[in-house]
């Protein structure tokens, strides 16, 4: 019993050698004809095991050689997998330029230019599957070739009269030092106000209403500044605006948007609505107050937090915090 499941040992060691050496198998190939050899040893070992007789265990050994070596399939022949490469390569190529010809934003130069790079590219992509010499390397040549196909189709939005893409306003605290500037490009002779760190309840905010670029390429936003009105209450102060670094660093969204269940009031106090516009005032809660949170509601570029008594707080950061 133990000789016949020492064979079984070695005659999977053999196959999955001889699967790990065809070069006409993919790594993933390889890895799939390897497990399925070693599933069907053990569950023949397995046979073995409650053989009851020297011919049932003689049985299952013969079973399990040829379980074993059955689980070794031949790949097609390299010259075969470049052949199928290379052909899914035109097709792949015939559907690129098939949309760069259907593409609008595109005058008809930019579709020629286009459609010969698409055709460059696909003669360089297909040859170098053919200077490779095992499955593995055709198919990421092949893989790479349909990256660089694709990306030869370039659209370009803002022609035909297309406006550019609508810029969505955001609002968001700030968590370090920085300046606000009156231009994109920031000079110390530019900068209308400095602001310190500030945690909250206390961080200084802004509503993101676009972007520019600095004459050096870097990406600013144009911002106004949110200033207190009331306990619970902002506004956007127009007089207030500029521009400020882009850098995520700087800065986190001003709301709880999701996953929100309790909060305690962190501001000096929080103003409790009937509605989320926030204009039917029904109380206010103290600084420390714990609140259960029934839902988080979007109402335009701001959020609302509705209590699971059904009325409506600010979701600002500044106001309160989440706790478990």
């Amino acid at each position: 019993m133990t000789a016949a499941k020492a064979n079984l040992d070695s005659e999977a060691t053999k196959v999955k050698d001889a699967i790990a050496h065809d070069d006409t198998l993919t790594s993933a190939e390889k890895a799939a004809q390897s497990a399925t050899v070693d599933a069907e040893k053990n569950f023949d070992q397995a046979k073995i095991d409650n053989g009851n007789s020297a011919d049932e265990i003689n049985a299952a050994y013969d079973q399990g050689i040829k379980d074993i070596d059955g689980q070794r399939k031949l790949g097609k022949s390299l010259d075969e997998k470049k052949a199928a490469a290379k052909a899914n390569l035109d097709a792949e190529a015939v559907k690129v330029k098939k949309a760069i010809e259907n593409d609008k934003t595109l005058t008809k130069a930019d579709k020629a230019r286009q459609v010969k790079n698409v055709n460059r590219v696909k003669a360089e992509e297909q040859a170098k599957i053919d200077r490779e010499n095992n499955a593995d390397g055709i198919a990421k040549a092949y893989q790479q070739g349909v990256v660089k196909i694709k990306a030869q189709h370039v659209k370009k939005h803002n022609n035909a009269g297309k406006p550019k893409k609508k810029f969505t306003p955001r609002r968001v605290y700030m968590v370090k030092g920085f300046y606000r500037y009156s231009t994109a490009t920031f000079y110390k002779k530019n900068r209308v106000k400095g602001y310190k760190k500030h945690g909250r309840p206390n961080a200084v905010m802004f509503t993101i209403v676009g972007e520019a670029k600095s004459k050096h390429g870097l990406k600013r936003y144009k911002v106004y500044q949110i200033v207190s009105k009331k306990q619970g209450l902002f506004r956007v102060d127009h007089k207030k605006w500029g521009y400020i670094t882009a850098k995520p660093s700087y800065m986190r969204p001003l709301y709880y948007i999701k996953n929100v269940h309790k909060v305690k009031v962190i501001g000096k106090g929080l103003r409790v609505y009937k509605n989320n516009k926030l204009s039917k005032y029904v109380k206010s809660y103290k600084r420390g107050t714990v609140l259960k949170v029934k839902a988080v509601k979007k109402l335009g570029t701001t959020y609302r937090l509705q209590l699971s008594d059904g009325r409506y707080v600010s979701s600002n950061k500044n106001l309160v915090k989440i706790i478990k």
